[in-house]
């Protein structure tokens, strides 16, 4: 399957749909666009998503960032550890239960929090609620933001970066507050959790420290 995205224009706000792509500018920015097959439009990053692969029972194609219902249940579809997923507003304790290609067919899609920014505020705090940052490195450390344990997030950046065992020997692992000020390029001081506010692809690696 050729992955497909989709994000809203920064002009007018409707929603388009094809390739994503990042292109840098000569003042050092990025610009966000999805190309449809003929056409580029520019679109609000924090939109963007990823469509999954999946239908909801009702064959509706279901996206990262939309709002999933099943039963009395309800969460946001979200992308971390190479894999969908459903943060229930109610957290499970059943992990499968988390799993989007095991639940998609016994539910269906009832918005997306970009086109209702008061689900957005309403599955802010669940989101939140497991996720952490950590810092990896021997000097300037990179600071990654996601779900699941210090050891998980830790074995995502190895693999995304293919640090060999041997250099991996010098590297520190600590976890950072999400609500400890960095400083980050162009951007000012910060929070952790300011920063990647809006965001559902996770894990990431969002920036370093000294």
């Amino acid at each position: 399957m050729i992955a497909k995205y989709r994000g809203k224009q920064l002009d007018g706000g409707d929603w388009v749909h094809g390739y994503y792509i990042v292109q840098p500018t000569t003042m050092g920015n990025k610009t966000h666009i999805i190309y449809d097959g003929e056409y580029e439009h520019s679109v609000d990053p924090n939109t963007v998503g990823q469509y999954t692969g999946l239908p909801d029972n009702k064959d509706k194609h279901i996206w990262q960032g939309d709002r999933f219902r099943r039963g009395t249940d309800e969460g946001t579809v979200v992308f971390e550890r190479g894999a969908f997923w459903v943060m229930w507003d109610e957290p499970h304790s059943w992990q499968i239960d988390r799993i989007l290609h095991r639940v998609h067919s016994e539910g269906d899609v009832v918005g997306s929090i970009h086109d209702h920014p008061h689900l957005l505020e309403g599955t802010a705090s669940t989101l939140a609620a497991g996720l952490r940052a950590i810092s990896i490195g021997p000097d300037r450390a990179d600071i990654v933001a996601g779900y699941g344990t210090n050891e998980e997030l830790a074995a995502w950046y190895r693999t995304e970066t293919g640090i060999s065992e041997e250099e991996w020997a010098d590297y520190v692992v600590k976890e950072i507050p999400l609500d400890k000020n960095l400083n980050w390029d162009g951007m000012g001081e910060m929070t952790i959790r300011k920063l990647v506010e809006g965001e559902t692809n996770f894990p990431q690696i969002v920036g370093y420290s000294e």
